[in-house]
């Protein structure tokens, strides 16, 4: 049996350890969130953005300065049809988005995937190792994972601490299991979103460029239809993949967040730790 002090040692190694999981966690969600936020912004202001009329007027004024501005509020729209990713130092169109922006996409939800097995590994067994410490110890390793998981959901006891003397009450913040979803379930949301616009270009917008009132399938030429089509297939593929990683990414999450609510509930006694079966004897 290891002394108590070598114990205690090792699990603060552990402990730091999980520390540095759990904020590349946070980073990674952070910027996959980002880099989603920005495509679907670009989508939305590609399609769907007020300042699209600009574009689509069919006169201009009989004031010069009413046409500059005209012009500069076009060219304001036209530039945010580019997805800027400054934390990756990337810049992509919105026509390329089923290729490049699913393809970065990929990547960001492979490095969630994987700060959340690694986050789960680690506090699993840094909470198996405490189980076995002092009251003290059991405690600290508790309040530590409760307080810097990426998502504490860990009781329901939310509301603000306005008096020292009073219990505080409970209360859960609205949708925060729903919010969490989305997150890690972003890239999987914005390649579909992605897919859905091209079928809306293909089939449905009038393009302001186009000159007609066809649809932008319409006015392309053969090769640019393949091109479209193919760009559509790949990001398929590549969702299909994105959204197996962030069904296993929101996987290993929860289960963190059970295992430190177990824990939470074996320290203070409101559960026993399950015991290995003993082998049954035969006579």
């Amino acid at each position: 049996m290891e002394p108590a002090g070598r114990s205690d040692a090792l699990l603060q190694i552990r402990l730091n350890a999980a520390r540095e999981v759990q904020t590349r966690a946070r980073v990674a969600l952070l910027i996959t969130s980002l880099a989603c936020g920005a495509i679907l912004a670009a989508e939305w202001n590609s399609y769907l953005s007020w300042d699209r009329q600009w574009a689509e007027r069919e006169f201009q004024s009989k004031h010069w300065g009413q046409n500059e501005l005209l012009l500069q509020q076009i060219k304001s729209w036209v530039d945010t049809n580019a997805v800027n990713l400054a934390l990756v130092g990337l810049r992509v169109s919105v026509s390329d988005a089923a290729v490049l922006g699913s393809g970065i996409l990929l990547v960001l939800a492979f490095y969630v995937c994987m700060t959340a097995k690694q986050e789960n590994g680690e506090v699993g067994t840094t909470l198996r190792q405490a189980l076995d410490a002092q009251p003290d110890v059991r405690q600290l390793a508790y309040e530590h994972f409760r307080t810097s998981a990426v998502f504490n959901q860990v009781g329901g006891r939310e509301a603000p601490i306005d008096d020292l003397y009073e219990e505080r009450p409970d209360a859960a913040i609205p949708l925060a299991t729903s919010t969490h979803t989305v997150l890690i379930y972003l890239p999987a949301l914005t390649i579909a979103t992605i897919v859905l616009s091209d079928v809306y270009f293909a089939m449905v917008y009038h393009s302001p460029w186009s000159g007609t009132e066809l649809p932008g399938f319409s006015h392309l030429e053969h090769q640019y239809q393949i091109q479209l089509i193919a760009m559509d297939i790949f990001a398929v593929l590549v969702g299909t993949v994105v959204l197996r990683l962030c069904w296993l990414a929101r996987r290993y999450q929860r289960a963190t967040q059970r295992v430190i609510a177990q824990f939470g509930e074996t320290s203070a006694g409101l559960a026993k730790p399950k015991m290995p079966a003993e082998p049954s004897s035969t006579a």
